[in-house]
């Protein structure tokens, strides 16, 4: 990996390529025919291989030097490299199984591809006045929540913003915002169990204020 300044300072750009081999890593289920408690197994070894990259910009620091442009990207490679006899339900059947064997399928909660972009304007008022508006994207291509890679979340992108008033002698912020303005439709979690899948879904759209005091 390495990190960069570019620019006189203007345009940071970091990245990073790696991989990792995690031994017995740990995984749940739920099955209620076999007890209804979580119960946690290992699997043999896994491995994430992936990229990654961040950067900051200012393209007008001499016209506008308070507009940012933030962004990041992720790329994962991440599977179960040995994971066999795990607990699971037998696709045909639905029945509960523990030797069912995972090997190459994809680690939970690992997206393929996942990135954000923000862009930034702040807007000096006088010497004690500051204001903030900001929109926020982020991208996830999905991912599984089950080694055995049948219950999914399709990908998703969510939009937030927010305009914010800083005090600056008080150091006292005040913020309007709101979130998953595209009212997209995702979940925070799903479960299997030998009844069907249990899902929580993710608030739908969202707004609010927020009173921030540092001191």
């Amino acid at each position: 990996g390495f990190k960069s300044k570019w620019l006189g300072g203007d345009l940071r750009f970091n990245a990073a390529v790696f991989q990792i081999t995690i031994n017995d890593l740990q995984s749940g289920f739920v099955s209620l025919l076999a007890g209804g408690a979580v119960t946690l197994e290992n699997a043999g070894q896994a491995r994430i291989r992936g990229a990654e990259f961040d950067t900051t910009y200012v393209p007008f620091p001499m016209l506008n030097p308070g507009f940012v442009i933030s962004a990041n990207m992720g790329y994962l490679d991440a599977i179960y490299t040995d994971y066999r006899d795990g607990a699971g339900y037998d696709e045909k059947t639905g029945l509960f199984s523990n030797n069912i064997d995972f090997t190459g399928n994809d680690i939970v909660r690992t997206p393929k591809y996942s990135g954000g972009i923000v862009l930034t304007q702040t807007i000096p008022i006088g010497y004690r006045h500051e204001l903030e508006l900001s929109v926020d994207g982020y991208y996830n291509s999905g991912f599984s929540y089950t080694p055995q890679n049948t219950v999914t979340e399709p990908s998703y992108t969510l939009v937030k913003g927010r305009v914010s008033y800083f005090f600056i002698p008080w150091n006292l912020r005040l913020t309007a915002f709101g979130k998953n303005l595209t009212k997209e439709h995702y979940h925070y979690s799903k479960f299997q169990t030998d009844f069907g899948v249990n899902q929580t879904l993710a608030p739908p759209i969202q707004y609010g204020l927020r009173l921030e005091w540092t001191y």
